[in-house]
């Protein structure tokens, strides 16, 4: 009888201490495995339940896991009932399912480019992944045999038709957008040595003017000091103070915090994004906004009850309708990180200041190893931030 089940190998971890994620197949007490190309740390592996745990993609990649497990199963199935299983070793068993799953030999494409795609989105979640998905949908309307063709026989021909065909069809943003993200699962195909060349090498993104989205000091003032109407508009308000408190941090992130975040008067996480880690101190402005909602271990608890999405589009609504009462643009909660960026500059704060207290890079990656910017500048700088925009 034919048995598969998920099995983690740890026995050789990669550089960043992570194993692979195997189909195990154990044929007349023989056993093969065949990788799924999920990789995760030991600690992320709970080994009865086969599933990883702990993980910010755990739900995502256990579904493509099961998804390839019931695969494999229906696979084996075929075989024992058609009696060709009698006659196959093990290694054959793992040969016919790694052609069936992932292609190989005469049977088709090594790495089918929408089966790859999948994998590649699994990684993300919420609304990346979502926008993901929307692109890779729009390419099955340019070109519906993209899905099963091998990802390694995309062409620099192809790539540049299919840009002016984006081109003709959305708005300069939505090109650039559609056309990063078609670009990522081909870079990570190149870093995974699955193709040696990248088709959208010579494809440029266009510079498109970003909408401003930043709040005059005064604009500012009139939302912070405002008396919102109903519980949506209090709660969706005390949330844009809370994120801009803590350096314009982000929906997500504000959903994770817990009391244990908040170490030596510091608030310290990592993205939910970029796993890139933050520390934030704790201003004393922040202590009577977030009182209200802190509940059961969670700083923010209103963000933590039902999907995170249909919470996060209940309180943008709010602050929307609130701003547009005030006579304001429509407010989100990502204006807080630009206004923030805009009133820092506006006190001559130096950049390398600002890029580090919003995560993002800056100078040369060289320089970066040997210059890390002293948190006090950052605190320093978000003082001096707060007390232009909410002091008298």
């Amino acid at each position: 009888m034919i048995r598969i089940s998920l099995y983690f190998d740890g026995r050789r971890l990669d550089v960043n201490g992570c194993g692979r994620v195997r189909l195990m197949i154990n044929n007349h007490s023989r056993t093969a495995l065949l990788d799924t190309g999920v990789k995760v740390a030991p600690s992320q592996w709970d080994a009865p339940s086969k599933k990883i745990v702990r993980h910010p993609q755990r739900g995502n990649l256990n579904a493509w896991l099961g998804k390839l497990l019931i695969a494999a199963e229906d696979r084996t199935r075929e075989l024992a009932l058609s009696g060709a299983a009698k006659d196959m070793s093990v290694t054959d068993i793992a040969q016919d399912l790694k052609a069936r799953l992932w292609g190989s030999g005469d049977t088709g494409p090594a790495h089918p480019f929408r089966e790859y795609a999948d994998k590649f989105v699994a990684t993300k979640s919420g609304t990346t992944a979502r926008t993901y998905r929307t692109m890779l949908n729009s390419l099955d309307r340019y070109d519906p045999k993209a899905a099963a063709r091998d990802i390694g026989a995309f062409t620099a021909q192809w790539a540049r038709k299919l840009d002016t065909w984006v081109t003709a069809e959305y708005s300069p943003t939505t090109r650039n957008t559609f056309l990063t993200n078609l670009a990522a699962i081909f870079h990570q195909a190149q870093r995974d040595g699955i193709i040696d060349t990248d088709p959208f090498a010579d494809v440029r993104r266009k510079t498109v003017q970003t909408r401003k989205r930043s709040l005059s000091r005064d604009q500012f003032r009139e939302l912070w000091f405002s008396e919102p109407q109903g519980r949506q508009e209090r709660k969706a308000l005390d949330l844009f103070k809370t994120s801009f408190l803590m350096i314009a941090a982000n929906l997500v992130d504000i959903s994770r915090m817990t009391e244990k975040s908040i170490v030596n008067g510091r608030i310290e996480y990592d993205r939910a994004k970029t796993g890139k880690h933050y520390s934030i101190a704790v201003v004393p402005e922040l202590a009577p906004v977030l009182e209200p909602y802190r509940k059961g271990g969670k700083l923010f608890a209103p963000l933590t009850k039902g999907s995170y999405d249909s919470a996060a589009s209940y309180l943008n609504s709010g602050l929307r309708r609130l701003a547009k009462r005030l006579g304001l643009p429509p407010v989100t909660f990502y204006w807080a990180r630009h206004s923030w960026a805009s009133f820092a500059a506006g006190l001559d704060i130096p950049v390398e200041v600002i890029s580090s207290a919003l995560g993002h890079s800056h100078g040369s990656a060289v320089t970066l190893i040997y210059i890390a910017i002293d948190l006090r500048k950052v605190d320093r700088a978000h003082r001096q931030v707060l007390d232009y925009v909410l002091g008298d």
